[in-house]
């Protein structure tokens, strides 16, 4: 398989500036109303969900860990938290490429339903 065309799961020291990134999968915290064993309690239990808005790629802005700035395909921004976010990164040309049709996307149905282009993605 050609190694550009792969992403792979980036650990948040390595995210930097102009990197593009995509959420692999998001993690979630609950705690049990019944502990599972009797040496297990109230401990919180971590769970991974696959994210609605998953291998959309974002542009990183900027870092200061464990945040994470990014810059969705509509132009806005969102902080990503890294504790909560698994996030892979992407290859430039794929990544340019799917951001480009995904803005001609939103302009099109935009100018067809009269919303505005830069909704957030």
């Amino acid at each position: 398989m050609d190694e550009d065309r792969t992403s792979c799961p980036v650990a948040p020291e390595d995210i930097r500036r102009g990197d593009y990134i995509a959420i692999l999968q998001l993690v979630c915290e609950y705690v049990p109303l019944f502990g599972l064993g009797p040496d297990d309690g109230d401990l919180p239990r971590r769970m991974l969900v696959l994210p609605k808005e998953g291998g959309i790629p974002m542009r990183v802005i900027e870092q200061c860990l464990p945040f994470v700035l990014v810059e969705k395909a509509g132009g806005s921004h969102t902080t990503l938290d890294t504790r909560r976010h698994r996030l892979a990164r992407l290859s430039e040309e794929c990544a340019r490429l799917a951001l480009k049709r995904i803005r001609s996307d939103k302009k099109r149905k935009a100018s067809s339903d009269g919303s505005s282009p830069d909704d957030p993605v």
